[in-house]
This record gives structure tokens, sequence and C-alpha cells, in this order.
């Protein structure tokens, strides 16, 4: 009997922790948002994947030490023999030839061409109709391999690249002041449904109550049948409204679960944001921000050098165009690998590949006027990107100022109906005022409560709006900037 007394105080622990509610504020809601919504990882693996594209490209720029090699290539053919008469005929041939090469190469960005030294040994063995070895050594090669008066496209990248990395980097933080608007949004439908809940048990219980005293009067006959079915039709009509708000609570409560990735039976409860952030911003210095930080100047900035690089690709491409490769070393071939490394002999080489177009039939012109359309295109959506961009910032201000006000004036209203209807009840009560008199305090005390939620939605959400789009904290006063960790 003891131990069923136990079990059952463990399992009554067991479902009191269970069924504890979670409270949980504004600012919370966006720091679990921002660490673990879906929306985060999202925007955590694009930065992340932006972050490697910058590694490679900075990989590409240091010296690389690569082997090559054929080990072995081995090939039985028939192939035409010169005779000593001058003759040819065919004869069968066993061969393997190997390769090995080990080169160290380094990029030149200023020019495009590429330095490299090099170390190559070849062997081949020929297996019939004589068995015979040879080898050809390379120990030191150093040589250069240069376009001349061409596209230098490692210049460009140079150019474009870093600005690429930092624009990531700039939408990794725009994604997450959006995270912080989209949490808001969720967390203000949430908490509005939640106080319409509040407010529909609240009516409900008052309306349970004069019916019941309704009933009582009844009886006693001070109060006519049609008073009474008036109370009664509100009675049903605050039951219903009840029900009604459960479902949006609901409804709109698992929104804002599954964005948080809150357990469904979680009994979440939210909090009115108590502080407020009643700054008083400056347009010029919110637009000075914006084209500083934002992402958005980094992309025109980006877009407009992309075009050129394509002007600039299609102009080297349609004239002259020569290659330089320029080489000097040392070799020798011999029998056996010793002697291949002995007695070396010099070794220099100088080629200059050319390529002049005669006739291509106006192919490089159009491709150039193409290039030159395109770059004027996006210089034209490039200036009106940055016109919308800048109104956009600038309403904004507009709009946080507007709400800054009137979120001052809905406290207000909803304190002062608050104490009419606490009044209006009273006096109810005792008879002094009708019923109808009592449903317009409500109704009053309803609505200033929801346009005081309302315009608090409306100002948390037009604070981080502006602050997603100026990249700027205008309470610290400071640049926005969050930190990530890189997977290695």
């Amino acid at each position: 009997m003891k131990q069923l007394h136990v079990l059952f105080l463990l399992c009554l622990q067991l479902s009191t922790a269970q069924a504890q509610s979670l409270v949980m504020g504004l600012q919370e809601a966006i720091e679990r948002a921002q660490a673990q919504s879906l929306d985060y990882e999202k925007n955590r693996n694009e930065w992340i994947n932006n972050y490697w594209a910058y590694k490679t490209y900075q990989a590409g720029l240091r010296p690389r030490l690569v082997f090559r090699g054929d080990l072995p290539d081995l090939s039985r053919t028939i192939v035409p023999v010169i005779q000593n008469d001058g003759t040819e005929t065919f004869r069968a041939r066993s061969l393997a030839n190997s390769f090995a090469e080990m080169a160290l190469e380094q990029p030149i960005v200023p020019t495009g061409g590429t330095f490299f030294v090099s170390s190559q040994l070849s062997r081949i063995d020929v297996l019939s109709p004589v068995s015979t070895t040879s080898y050809l050594a390379y120990p030191v090669v150093v040589g250069i391999r240069q376009p001349l008066w061409g596209y230098n496209h490692l210049l460009w990248q140079q150019r474009i690249e870093p600005l690429r990395y930092e624009e990531s980097r700039r939408r990794f933080d725009e994604s997450m002041e959006m995270i912080a608007v989209k949490t808001t949004e969720l967390f203000f439908n949430a908490l509005l449904a939640q106080k319409n809940l509040e407010i529909a048990d609240f009516n409900y219980s008052n309306a349970d109550t004069l019916y019941s005293i309704a009933r009582a009067r009844f009886e006693l006959g001070k109060i006519s049948e049609v008073d009474l079915l008036e109370i009664e039709l509100y009675y049903l009509n605050n039951r219903n409204a009840r029900d009604l708000a459960q479902y949006e609570y609901n409804y709109h409560l698992l929104q804002l679960k599954n964005y948080l990735r809150l357990d469904e039976d979680t009994d979440l409860q939210l909090k009115v944001p108590e502080w407020l952030p009643l700054l008083r911003i400056d347009a010029t210095e919110a637009l000075a921000q914006a084209r500083q930080n934002r992402a958005k100047t980094l992309s025109i900035q980006r877009r407009l050098l992309e075009a050129e690089q394509e002007v600039a690709k299609a102009r080297a491409e349609r004239g002259f165009r020569a290659d330089l490769y320029l080489s000097f070393g040392l070799s020798k071939s011999a029998p056996t690998l010793q002697d291949t490394y002995s007695d070396v002999q010099d070794q220099e080489r100088f080629r200059l590949s050319l390529e002049i177009p005669i006739l291509d039939w106006g192919r490089g012109r159009a491709r150039i006027k193409t290039a030159l359309a395109n770059y004027r295109l996006t210089q034209t959506e490039a200036e009106v990107e940055q016109s919308e961009f800048e109104q956009e910032v600038l309403l904004q201000v507009q709009r946080w100022n507007i709400y800054s006000e009137q979120i001052q004036y809905a406290q207000r209203a909803w304190e002062v109906a608050r104490k009419r209807y606490e009044i209006a009840w009273h006096r109810f009560r005792r008879g002094h005022i009708q019923l109808s008199e009592l449903n317009a305090a409500k109704r009053e005390q309803n609505e200033a409560q929801r346009q005081y939620l309302s315009s608090l939605q409306n100002l948390w959400s037009a604070y981080f709006v502006l602050r997603m789009l100026t990249l700027y904290d205008f309470e610290k006063q400071q640049t926005i900037e969050y930190e990530i960790h890189e997977e290695e």
C-alpha cells in the first residue's frame, strides 16, 4: 500500500512537471528563433557555402604542389618501321611508358600568368622485338606561362570575390534581423490571440454571473422576461465568442511553436513587452548607415564589376591574342637511372603563340555590343534599385517615428477604457445603468486593448525592419554583426 502511495506521488509530480508552463517574452522568442529555427539553419548553411567558396578562391591564389604521372602506360601495337633500303614494313611492338612529375605552380595575379618549378622523370621499356630500357630526366625546370594583351581573369576575381564574400556576410546579418521581424509577427499574433481569449473568458465569466443574477431576479419578479432573454442572448454570444477565441489562440500559438521548434504540448504563455524602444531616429543618419552597411550596396558594386568584366573579356577575345611560354631547365637521357642525373645539359624553350582573327563575320563586335548593352542595363537597374532602397529606408524611418508616438496614445487610451469599464460594471450591478451601456463600455475596453497590442506589434515590427534595412542598432549606436562559427 505504501509503494502504491509513493508511485502515485511520483506520477503526480511527473504530470505536474510536464504541465509546467513556459513563460516567454519577445526577446526570448527572438533569441530562440535566431538559434534554433529552420530559417536560421537555412541562412547558416548558405553562409557556410559562401564562406568555403571564398576559401576556395583564396586557396587558388596560393602555391600549389601537384604530382602527375602515368605508372605505367602499356601498349602492344603493330607499327610501320622504316628499313635500311628505305622501304617500310609492319612490325609488332610492345612497350611501357612511365612518367612522373612534381610541380610547384604559383598564379601571378597582376599579369594573369603562372610561374612554375617542376621536376620530371620518364622511362621507356621496349618489351619486343628487342628488350631495352632508357630514361629521360628533367631534374629542374623553371618557367612561366603568360597571356599577352589578353583577359586577366585573376585580376577581375581579385576585385569581385572579396565583394561577393562581404556581401554574403552582410546578407547573413540581414537574414538574422529578418528572423526577428518574422518572430515578432508570429509572437504578437499569438499574444493578441491570447489576450482575446483572456478577454473572451472574462466576458463569458461576467455574462454567466449576470445570467445567474438575472434568473434570480426574474424568479423574484424584479425583471421582465424580455430583460431575461436579452441577458441570456448576451450570455450565449459571449460563450460563442470564447469558443472562437480559443480556436484562434490555438492556431496562432501552434504557428509560433513550430517556428521556434517547441513541442506542440508545451504550455507556452506569452508576456507583453514592458520595455519599449522609444527612439527618435534621424532619416539622414539611417540612410547613411544603410548605404554603408547593407548588402544591397555591395551587390550593386559587384554586379557592375561583373558587367564591366564581361565587356573587358569580349574586347580581349575579339582582337589580337598571344600566349608566351618560357622555360629553362636541365635534362639528360641515359640507359640507367643513375647516369640520367649526372652530366646534365641545360635546356631552354621559348614559344609565342598567336591568334589573329581575320574574318569572324562580326561575331567579336556583336559580343562587345552585347556586353556593353548589358553593362548599361545593369547601370540602370542599379540606379533604380538604389533609389527604391533609399526610399524604403526613408519611409521606414517615417513609419517608425509615427508608431513611436502612437504607442503612447494607445497605451493611455487602454488605461482610460479599462477604468471606464470597471466603473460601468459596478454601476450596472447596482442597477444604475442599462446592459447596453455596459456592453458599450466593454467593447471600448476590448477595442482599446486590441489597439494597444496592435500598436505594440507595429512598433516592434518597424523597429526590427529598420534594423534590417540599415544593419545598425540605434539604441546601442553600433553596427549589427552576428558571430557564426564555420564548420571545419
